[in-house]
């Protein structure tokens, strides 16, 4: 777990929300949290969203 966060979000362990808490929290209490927290990311920056969707579809299509 702590590995894929750490590749998912370069420079977690150096912030200070990086602690057993917040492991616990998003491995066992809350393990939808991350994809939550990403999903809301991309409500507010439409146009990145837009971007991955295409990239996605041209991936699909080749």
């Amino acid at each position: 777990m702590k590995a894929k966060l750490c590749q998912s979000w370069p420079g977690i362990r150096e912030s200070e929300i990086w602690s057993p808490e917040f492991i616990k929290l998003v491995k066992y209490d809350r393990p939808n949290l991350i994809k939550q927290l990403e999903l809301l990311w991309l409500l507010y920056h439409p146009e990145i969203a837009k971007r991955m969707a295409l990239d996605s579809y041209h991936r699909m299509k080749d």
